[in-house]
């Protein structure tokens, strides 16, 4: 092991270590120094200004008392530099009246920037007047000038004094701004599992109640009720199969194709029998004088009265027969049941689309926290996280 190796591993055992909240408050400690640093450095700027405004008001003073009397110079000449004099001396007036009401309670990096462009705008302003009065006006302008530059280089060299304070604090900022949004995504992820711990409790009691009415089917399917149920629609169908093949024979009796031939030049006598053609008993049903009866007879000397009215009769008795409670109730159930498995499955695709956004979030909490690591080692060197 190399000296440095040693050395190394040395210093990361002393490193402090400190759990994600442990962290959290003690960057909430270095932003109130950083705060601290910051009201200092404000107070600091402030009490640079306030004295080159002092030494800034002496000075304005001195030029408006400036006089070309007794200069030679033409005129026209004294009174373009006078103009440009009382200009500048105005600009003067301006930039003290606006650092006087620059507030100092106010983020350092606001005051500064509120400062710098004071400045600024003064300079733009200024310069062709300055320019113009130094003229025939030297030592009162180069005296104002070396003030304000004075004032402009201190005011620069305490910003640059300050540097890693301003970019510690804006760290500082930016980490609490992810730590903000590190909480959003635990508080969305707490509403998720929320969400899917509600879910899987209305599917387990879809379940139950999906259980107990599956029993209940089932014990009303060997009551005795049912039994008796699936014994008559067994009977039923036999009968429904006799009614079919009576129609069948009768339909051969009365020959319905020579019928439609017969018949095919009169159009409501021919759909009718259309009908019976295509369905005997909705037509029957629908043929409520018996029509057909009285078409059969103008073509056939014979008696079909009695065999359509039996088919008739028939098809009502088991039309009535079919409508059965228990088949009823035996249908409720298993639409109940049918409704319920429905249920269940669509809680099914909640719970697997709410399982997917809590692994979204899950990943995106996890590159939150590594960035988060990264950052505080650019503020709390000697900080190690752990958890």
């Amino acid at each position: 092991m190399s000296w440095f190796d040693f050395f190394e591993k040395k210093e990361a055992k002393n490193k402090t270590k400190l759990s994600f909240k442990e962290v959290i408050s003690r960057i909430d400690q270095e932003k109130d120094k950083s705060e601290i640093k910051c009201q200092r450095i404000n107070e600091e700027i402030k009490r640079n200004l306030l004295f080159f405004i002092s030494e800034l008001k002496s000075q304005v003073h001195i030029l408006k008392s400036v006089t070309l009397e007794q200069r030679r110079e033409q005129e026209k000449i004294k009174k373009i530099v006078l103009e440009n004099l009382y200009f500048y001396i105005s600009l003067l007036e301006k930039l003290i009246k606006d650092l006087e009401e620059t507030d100092e309670n106010v983020k350092t990096e606001v005051y500064i920037n509120k400062i710098q462009d004071i400045f600024n705008n003064f300079k733009k302003r200024a310069y062709k007047s300055f320019e113009k009065s130094t003229i025939l006006i030297g030592k009162e302008l180069e005296i104002v000038q070396k003030i304000i530059k004075t004032s402009f280089k201190n005011f620069n060299e305490i910003i640059d004094e300050n540097k890693e304070v301003f970019e510690k604090r804006i760290l500082i900022e930016q980490l609490q701004n992810l730590v903000q949004e590190i909480y959003n995504t635990k508080d969305i992820q707490e509403e998720i599992k929320n969400s899917i711990k509600g879910l899987v409790k209305t599917k387990n009691e879809l379940q139950i109640e999906k259980g107990l009415v599956e029993k209940q089917y089932e014990y009303f399917k060997e009551g005795r009720e049912f039994q008796d149920f699936l014994k008559q629609k067994e009977k039923i169908k036999e009968e429904r199969n006799e009614l079919n093949q009576e129609i069948l024979r009768t339909k051969e009796k009365i020959n319905l194709k020579f019928l439609l031939k017969h018949f095919h030049e009169d159009p409501k006598k021919n759909s009718l029998l259309t009908n019976y053609k295509d369905n005997f008993l909705d037509a029957l049903d629908e043929d409520k004088d018996l029509e057909i009866i009285k078409i059969i007879k103008e073509v056939y000397d014979t008696e079909i009265d009695e065999e359509i009215n039996k088919i008739k009769q028939k098809n009502d008795e088991l039309k009535i027969d079919n409508k059965n409670d228990a088949e009823k109730e035996a249908n409720s159930l298993v639409d109940k049941i049918k409704d319920i498995a429905l249920k269940i499955m669509n809680i099914e695709d909640q719970i697997q689309e709410e399982s997917k956004k809590a692994s979204r979030f899950g990943g995106k909490e996890k590159q939150q926290l590594n960035e988060f690591n990264t950052q505080v080692k650019n503020i709390l060197e000697e900080v190690e996280i752990i958890g």
